[in-house]
C-alpha cells in the first residue's frame, strides 16, 4: 500500500484564506441578555487651572451699556447636551471695569468652587462671574428705567437671556451665589425675578424683606454671628420672611465668625450637591 507522501508547509499546501481562517474558529454564545461592551469613551484631561479656560468678554446691552463678565464652558463639554449655568456675583471690593478683579480677594473661594475640577467632573455647568461698576441693586423694587441707564443686576439678566439663546444652557437649570455685595445682589435677583433661578446660595448679604412674595426659588443662605460689615440680621430677616410665604430656604450662622463667612460656606460639603439637586 502506497505511503502519502508528506506535505511541508510553503510547498504544495493548501491555500487557506482569511476570510475562511475566521470562518473556522469557534464563536462564543453569548447569553441573551448579556449587555454590550463598548470601548470607553475618550475623555479629555481636567484642565491643571480651571481659570485658564474663563474666556474674558464684555456684554453690549440693547441700551448701549457695558458690563465684563467672564464665562467657563464645562470641560468636557459635548455639544448634544444643555448644561447648568452658575451665576456668581462679587462683593464691593471687586467693583470695576478691568475684568480682574472680581476673580481675586473674598470672590476667589466661590470662583474656584464653581470652576474647580472636582465640581465640573461631578456637575459640569458653564459658569458666570460678571463685573459691576457700581452695586448691583440701587433700589429694592424693579424701577423701570431708561435702557441706557440699567443697574448692574439688571445688566446681568439681560446677559443670561443671550447666552440662553448662544449656549447649551439648561433654562431649568439657572442658579445664582454671590457673597456681600453680591448677597444682596443674590436676594434682590430672586425677589425681582422669581422664575429665573432654581437655586440661589446667598452668602452675609441681605434685603428688603416687605418686598419678598412666595417665591419657588431654594435658597440656602449664610452669615457670621459677629458680622460688623453686614448685620446678620439683615440674614435673618430676609429668611423670616420667605418663610413665612412658604419659601424653601435654608440658613447656616457660624457663631463668632466675622465678615468673611464665605470661607466657610463654600467648604460645606453639601452645598454642590444641593444646589444641582435643584430643578425648576
Amino acid at each position: 500500500m502506497p505511503v502519502p507522501e508528506p506535505v511541508h508547509p510553503g510547498e504544495n499546501a493548501p491555500e487557506i484564506s482569511a476570510a475562511s481562517a475566521l470562518l473556522s474558529l469557534p464563536v462564543p454564545i453569548l447569553p441573551q441578555d448579556a449587555p454590550l461592551v463598548l470601548p470607553p469613551r475618550e475623555i479629555p484631561p481636567a484642565p491643571d487651572d480651571p481659570l485658564k479656560l474663563f474666556g474674558r468678554h464684555v456684554f453690549h446691552s440693547a441700551g448701549g451699556q457695558k458690563l465684563p463678565y467672564r464665562l467657563l464652558k464645562p470641560w468636557n463639554f459635548e455639544p448634544h447636551k444643555d448644561y447648568p449655568l452658575v451665576v456668581f456675583l462679587h462683593g464691593s471690593r471687586a467693583r470695576g471695569t478691568d475684568n480682574r478683579r472680581h476673580l481675586n480677594g473674598s470672590s476667589e473661594l466661590g470662583i474656584s468652587l464653581w470652576t474647580s475640577n472636582d465640581v465640573q467632573r461631578d456637575y459640569p455647568s458653564f459658569v458666570l462671574a460678571p463685573q459691576a461698576k457700581t452695586t448691583w441693586v440701587r433700589s429694592w423694587a424693579l424701577v423701570e428705567r431708561p435702557a441706557n441707564r440699567r443697574e448692574p443686576l439688571e445688566l446681568v439678566v439681560e446677559l443670561i437671556e443671550s447666552l440662553k439663546g448662544r449656549h447649551n444652557i439648561d433654562p431649568r437649570r439657572i442658579y445664582i451665589s454671590g457673597v456681600s455685595m453680591g448677597g444682596f445682589g443674590v436676594w434682590g435677583a430672586i425677589t425681582r425675578h422669581p422664575a429665573l433661578f432654581a437655586g440661589a446660595v446667598a452668602v452675609c448679604g441681605g434685603g428688603n424683606p416687605r418686598m419678598v412674595k412666595p417665591n419657588p426659588t431654594p435658597v440656602w443662605a449664610f452669615h457670621g454671628s459677629r458680622d460688623t460689615v453686614v448685620s446678620p440680621r439683615r440674614s435673618r430677616e430676609m429668611v423670616a420672611a420667605l418663610r413665612r410665604v412658604g419659601g424653601n430656604v435654608r440658613y447656616t450662622e457660624y457663631k463668632g465668625v466675622r465678615h468673611d463667612s464665605w470661607k466657610l460656606a463654600f467648604k460645606e460639603a453639601e452645598l454642590v450637591p444641593w444646589l444641582f439637586s435643584q430643578e425648576l
